[in-house]
């Protein structure tokens, strides 16, 4: 299995019916060192890992990615996630990986990755997915690849609670001064945000096909995600929805909207009316809160967000209203009165 070559030990071994040969890096004085980097090979080949695919550069396995991403898109990918896993392939993972070789990346190496993204503002959130997409690209050369653990310096910004209904009636008064064009445009995406908890660009591109008015419901597939999602229309949303006199020919309720502005223009009416920590994806969260206030069971709430079952970001959507906490509190009283109570009888 080891041989000499030019005054270098390789190994030679027959690997899925055809032969292969690689450096075992050591001189023919280093016949110590070659059994040893042998061992260590075929350690690495119990594992599923070919040599030659180890010695490949990162840009050299992305064309197979595509490959293998193909594959799945049709069950579980959307177009929205090519064009994210594109960007991050193209515009991150490339210029840093690109030229290193698998067998070269190492732990250190995605650390440094993540150090760098943070330092131009990439978010814990942000990072989690390019690194998913990393993971990929390593794994079809080291089927043992394991992530390390990261710990993530730019958490992002997180919601510490929910909007109140008044909160949020407050801010829609605020919406339509935004602009003089498209000010009732951006008032009633505003109240449809608040009654579905859709995502601005999903809000945005609704279309009439995906609306039920006869069974009340909205049905559509999330943007980040692919999963489907069924809303139903509450009677506030039906009566808004009744009140378009017009439909575009293209069938969009909303027509020449771009995500980006709606979302500034909210922004701006959030930070008007005295809000200014909130924004649109705030929307996102004040139903489900109301809901999960109400006592709405948590797997409910999960299928109008659009999350797959069991999913833990629905938690992060449910904020507990002080009203709620001040009445579960109550209990306390109760409990400690009924305690009281029968330790009078009692004496």
């Amino acid at each position: 299995m080891m041989r000499l070559k030019n005054g270098k030990w390789f190994a030679a071994f027959k690997l899925k019916g055809r032969m292969v040969g690689t450096s075992l890096d050591a001189y023919e004085h280093e016949r110590a060192k070659a059994a040893m980097n042998l061992g260590r090979l075929l350690e690495k080949m119990e594992r599923g890992e070919e040599p030659s695919q180890l010695r490949k550069k990162f840009r050299t396995m992305v064309p197979r990615y595509w490959e293998q991403f193909e594959k799945r898109i049709e069950s579980k990918k959307t177009e929205t996630i090519r064009i994210r896993n594109e960007i991050a392939i193209r515009l991150h993972l490339i210029p840093f990986f690109g030229e290193i070789k698998f067998e070269d990346t190492a732990e250190d190496t995605i650390r440094d990755f993540v150090k760098v993204r943070e330092r131009k503002g990439a978010t814990k959130s942000t990072l989690k997915k390019e690194l998913r997409v990393l993971k990929d690209i390593l794994v079809l050369a080291n089927p043992g690849f394991e992530m390390p653990e990261i710990e993530f310096s730019h958490k992002g910004k997180t919601q510490s609670r929910a909007l109140m209904m008044d909160e949020v009636l407050n801010v829609q008064k605020f919406v339509k001064a935004q602009s003089q064009e498209f000010g009732t445009t951006y008032k009633i995406i505003y109240q449809i945000l608040a009654f579905t908890s859709m995502d601005v660009k999903e809000v945005v591109n609704l279309n009439w096909d995906q609306i039920d008015m006869e069974t009340g419901w909205i049905r559509g597939n999330r943007f980040k995600t692919g999963n489907p999602v069924r809303i139903p229309i509450c009677r506030r949303l039906n009566d808004l929805l009744k009140s378009f006199k017009v439909r575009n020919i293209d069938g969009r309720l909303f027509h020449g909207m771009s995500s980006k502005q709606v979302a500034t223009a909210l922004r701006r009416a959030f930070k008007a009316a005295g809000l200014g920590e909130f924004s649109a994806k705030s929307l996102r969260h004040f139903a489900p809160s109301l809901l999960g206030n109400a006592g709405c069971d948590e797997a409910i709430i999960a299928k109008g967000l659009g999350h797959s079952a069991g999913s833990k970001c629905t938690k992060v959507y449910i904020h507990p209203y002080d009203s709620t906490l001040k009445q579960a509190f109550k209990l306390l009283d109760e409990g400690y009165g009924d305690f009281e109570n029968k330790e009078a009888v009692t004496t």
